[in-house]
């Protein structure tokens, strides 16, 4: 997975590299090496990189900060927040009804079912209808979501 690579590259390049009783670890970088990296290795957007420095920074000047207040670092939008949420801080209650894999699996699962979702104005009903029903485990349902494509195994 591109992303799984893209942080093990952040960690191997920018993290501190501890050694305790012969073991290596390897630590997150901190919040001010990232505002500060070039992150030169890591290939992705320009843009993408310096929403990651600024962010670096927003949390190195306020390292009490949540996830929920990063909505004023440019670059960083709704989605990266929930996935922090989720992943970072484990919230039980987050569906990701925004993340395409999530919207391309609903759309064939309903297409599936014979009830296409025709708008996005009734995709934005569908998926606040689904993430009542899954509360408080949106999290869950997001995950597998993710991990099966329902249609693709009924398929195959």
């Amino acid at each position: 997975m591109q992303a799984t690579k893209l942080l093990n590259l952040l960690v191997e390049s920018y993290g501190e590299t501890l050694f305790i009783d012969g073991k290596t670890w390897q630590l997150f970088p901190t919040a001010q090496a990232i505002a500060n990296a070039s992150l030169d290795e890591l290939n992705m957007p320009g843009a993408r990189k310096l929403a990651l420095n600024a962010l670096g920074q927003f949390v190195y000047q306020h390292a009490d900060s949540t996830p929920d207040d990063w909505l004023s670092v440019k670059g960083i939008g709704p989605w990266t927040v929930a996935y922090a949420n989720m992943r970072g801080l484990s919230d039980p209650d987050v569906f990701l009804s925004s993340d395409l894999v999530i919207k391309n699996r609903l759309h064939a699962l309903y297409e599936q079912s014979g009830i296409p979702i025709e708008t996005p104005k009734s995709y934005i009903s569908i998926a606040a209808d689904i993430a009542t029903q899954a509360s408080p485990w949106g999290s869950y349902l997001t995950f597998q979501l993710w991990d099966n494509d329902p249609v693709a195994a009924k398929n195959g």
